[in-house]
């Protein structure tokens, strides 16, 4: 996520913003609910989910972090390419299938989630606006219905780089997402990962 982070308007760098704050926005290349909780109390040893700021050496230790992942002959197993992409896109799929949320909770829809984007020198950001938490929250989880779009346009952009990988086939050919809330509130977005879908299982069924 930190290295395609900002590349595309489906897979933007998240900036989240206190409401009158006059402080700098906190960025994050994904909100903390889409990862595994693991990540990030035990590994996430390189600190990389949230040095996303606009300052220089920041950017640099985020450039050399990504040199290091796509360079297999360093980082080996963990290389990017077409494996890793699978499996960022069965997440995907996974955390799709789990959510739900109550009509309450919507409190905007697609369109106007959409006008959170904006791009800037290429790279694309989601601006989040964020009520102070207490000591202890979690600054980077956002609501669901947001996590929905959010992770929908993931799943659309990494299936098409995704290698043949069974578990993911099998979460295609099962999943439900695409005919629940999701098609109702957020109906661009769910025809858009329901379309990759198909697009993945033929082709790596032929």
């Amino acid at each position: 996520m930190l290295c395609y982070s900002g590349a595309d308007p489906l897979i933007p760098i998240i900036s989240f913003m206190e409401p009158r704050s006059m402080d700098e926005p906190i960025f994050a290349s994904c909100p903390s609910n889409f990862l595994e909780k693991t990540t990030l109390e035990r590994e996430d040893i390189l600190h990389i989910h949230s040095h996303w700021r606009k300052d220089d050496n920041i950017d640099a230790y985020r450039q050399n972090i990504v040199q290091f992942l796509r360079d297999p002959d360093r980082s080996g197993i963990y290389t990017l390419g077409k494996r890793t992409s699978a499996i960022t896109a069965a997440h995907c799929i996974t955390t799709l299938e789990f959510l739900s949320w109550t009509e309450e909770e919507t409190t905007c829809g697609e369109e106007a989630m959409s006008n959170f984007l904006s791009v800037d020198g290429g790279i694309w950001e989601w601006s989040v606006p964020k009520k102070r938490l207490n000591e202890g929250d979690d600054y980077f989880h956002i609501n669901t219905p947001q996590l929905y779009f959010l992770v929908s346009g993931y799943l659309t952009y990494f299936l098409p780089l995704s290698s043949r990988n069974e578990a993911l086939i099998r979460l295609c050919q099962q999943e439900t997402f695409s005919s629940g809330r999701g098609k109702e509130h957020f109906p661009m977005r769910t025809r858009l990962a329901h379309e990759a879908i198909k697009a993945y299982l033929k082709r790596v069924e032929q």
